[in-house]
């Protein structure tokens, strides 16, 4: 199992060419920013290669690795899932993307402890809502620099800090 600080991004799909490329099948649109460096699932292990270059396609990504010259060394990653850190996670994905891996995670607020679990993210124009189950209620909190206070992956927890009167409707 990949550590918790880092992001799922899509598997290795299959060889392109004979100098080592290989297709990504890719779980979020990267906006075709430049990815310098990608782990592989090798087994329980995760293995950094660096990207020599990257060719997007809608839903998909052609790489070349460091290391990676030939058909034999690209056939070994097929099928192999793609992981990124976090940090490199945010800084490629568009927001959407990057809120989408904070759903499953227990919302703490400061003052009144566990909220409950983020189950969906509304995309609206203004800011995101995070959609909580919260004492079998829908509870939208909007993600704001200033209602958000801290993200912990490693334990999948979202501390917020709610304005006075914020539950009681």
């Amino acid at each position: 199992m990949p550590p918790a600080d880092y992001t799922a991004i899509g598997v290795i799909q299959r060889i392109q060419g004979l100098r080592g490329h290989v297709v990504a099948r890719l779980q979020y649109d990267l906006q075709n920013q430049p990815l310098a460096m990608l782990c592989l699932q090798m087994g329980q292990t995760l293995v950094p290669y660096k990207v020599e270059s990257c060719v997007y396609k809608p839903q998909r990504a052609i790489l070349k690795l460091q290391g990676v010259d030939h058909t034999a060394a690209a056939y070994a990653l097929k099928g192999a899932p793609i992981f990124v850190p976090q940090d490199t996670f945010a800084q490629v994905a568009g927001q959407a993307a990057a809120l989408a891996v904070l759903q499953g995670y227990q919302v703490v607020d400061t003052q009144l402890g566990a909220l409950g679990t983020v189950q969906d993210i509304y995309e609206r124009p203004l800011q995101p809502l995070l959609v909580i189950d919260h004492a079998e209620k829908e509870l939208l909190i909007p993600y704001h620099e200033d209602i958000v206070t801290h993200i912990d992956h490693a334990q999948k927890h979202l501390n917020v800090q709610l304005p006075a009167g914020f539950l009681e409707t």
